[in-house]
């Protein structure tokens, strides 16, 4: 009788495996994408408090706790008889291809509570301070085809500088968010690159307003197109429009455009949160470099002295969009 659990582990790994390299079978025949982003959540190592040179490849991690992210100094904290507050060293190994020569490469943490110094192959690439906040940073410098070794060292410490100072309930570090690996071209969209507005909206008619943030990482100046188009919740094309941008080696810049008419605008609301979705596209040359997408709501809110909160939605599925004024309470008109 005690077989057949394990038997049924064996087989479910087998078809782990069997799925995992039908998948990669299948990347491997379909062309490159220009931006790759991976979750490099499985197989990271744990050790609670500080250790001297965990960072360095060749340190002896074979003691440490195997586990996958997302991860906590106390898990769960809600159960644990104690509260730890102090270091923890996290390393995961990461195998990359031959063909990121002449690629943009980063690390992006989605949460780390609450301050983390990040190493890659022993090289320091970056440190952040912010339990709340995810981050991003370049590792270009320091990655290589073949193995490589992340190391985060992470602190929950209290800071004074750092929100929460306070709470009714404890603040556990770790990395307690997805991790990804993210490889580009040299000219592309930043780290969550764009900011999409909706500064005019009626039932009649919506204008969509995106700023691009484009980084050029090259050793030259490039002069690239930015191509963005909007499809609505059924996947229409509902609007395309474009600029070029040039951008200094080494540096960013932010190309700032406005959207032709939206035609009877489907409006984001609780009860039908429509979600249009924006493409973005840039170019250099004839060759696309990068490409990102955001999802985006069509709605607008104002708040006056003198009239109080509008918001412009739909109240239902079937009703036309109106206009809605809420006047605080004690206000009068």
């Amino acid at each position: 009788m005690e077989s057949r659990p394990v038997l049924r582990s064996v087989i479910a790994v087998a078809m782990v495996l069997f799925q995992l390299s039908a998948s990669l079978a299948a990347a491997a025949d379909a062309p490159a994408a220009p931006r790759q982003r991976i979750t490099i959540n499985a197989f990271w190592k744990y050790h609670q408090g500080d250790a001297v040179g965990a960072e360095v490849p060749a340190y002896d991690d074979a003691a440490w706790q195997s586990f996958g992210l997302p991860h906590s100094f106390s898990i769960p904290y809600f159960m644990s008889p104690d509260f730890y507050t102090g270091y923890g060293w996290y390393r995961k190994h990461l195998q990359l291809p031959d063909d990121i020569a002449g690629k943009h490469l980063s690390l992006e943490f989605d949460g780390v509570f609450q301050e983390a110094d990040v190493f890659v192959n022993g090289t320091k690439v970056g440190s952040h301070k912010g339990g709340y906040t995810g981050f991003s940073l370049n590792i270009t410098a320091a990655a290589k085809p073949g193995d490589n070794l992340i190391a985060v060292r992470v602190n929950n410490l209290w800071n004074p500088r750092l929100a929460p100072r306070s709470g009714e309930h404890v603040f556990s570090g770790g990395i307690y968010r997805d991790v990804h690996f993210v490889m580009t071209d040299p000219l592309h969209v930043d780290w969550c690159g764009t900011f999409v507005t909706t500064p005019q909206v009626s039932a009649e008619s919506a204008l969509v307003n995106v700023k691009t943030d484009i980084v050029n990482d090259s050793g030259a100046t490039k002069t690239g197109l930015v191509r963005q188009q909007i499809l609505d919740p059924e996947g229409k094309v509902v609007a395309e429009f474009s600029a070029t941008q040039a951008v200094a080696a080494g540096a960013k810049a932010t190309v700032d455009l406005t959207s032709p008419a939206l035609k009877s605008p489907r409006l984001w609301h609780p009860d039908h949160p429509f979600l249009y979705t924006l493409n973005t596209t840039v170019l250099d040359g004839n060759r696309v470099a990068d490409q990102y997408t955001t999802k985006f709501g069509i709605r607008s809110m104002k708040w006056t002295a003198d009239q109080a909160f509008f918001s412009t939605a739909s109240i239902s599925t079937c009703a036309a969009p109106t206009s809605t004024r809420i006047t605080p309470a004690g206000a009068t008109g």
